[in-house]
């Protein structure tokens, strides 16, 4: 439902530039609670459903969708031992991927990313500081 309300927000209100979603929370928490391939096909989807609702679609699409599946089934993967670092490997990994597609068959956009970049990177860090230990631990219970 948040993901819903955000990108409706982010469509009426044009803040593409802010790093706003939910996908990275839910597919990394999905993955380090159950199984990265879980986790990895949520991330996709929940990424999907954003870009449609929040009108994100383009060429961009063709790598963005991967990138956060290939990101949570990462984090899935390395995350057992701590939240923050599965966050960490699959926030850099999915904004990595996302920023060399850009620059490959992108490039006019790759400045405008960067902002999007910064704040994604800062916004999911207070989300799984302030609710990552207890979302994961709600899951598994």
């Amino acid at each position: 439902i948040a993901t819903v309300l955000v990108a409706i927000l982010i469509n009426i209100s044009k803040i593409r530039i802010l790093g706003i979603e939910f996908a990275t929370f839910l597919g990394v928490i999905t993955a380090v609670a159950y199984d990265p391939i879980a986790g990895a096909m949520l991330g996709a989807v929940v990424i999907a459903i954003h870009m449609i609702i929040a009108n994100y679609i383009g060429p961009y699409t063709i790598w963005v969708v991967p990138a956060y599946c290939v990101g949570s089934y990462v984090a899935g993967l390395l995350g057992a031992s701590s939240i923050i670092m599965a966050w960490l490997s699959a926030t850099m990994l999915i904004n990595a991927l996302c920023l060399v597609f850009t620059m490959i068959f992108y490039r006019q956009h790759a400045g405008a990313y960067a902002p999007y970049l910064v704040t994604n990177i800062i916004i999911n860090f207070f989300l799984f500081s302030a609710f990552g230990e207890s979302a994961v631990a709600l899951l598994s219970a």
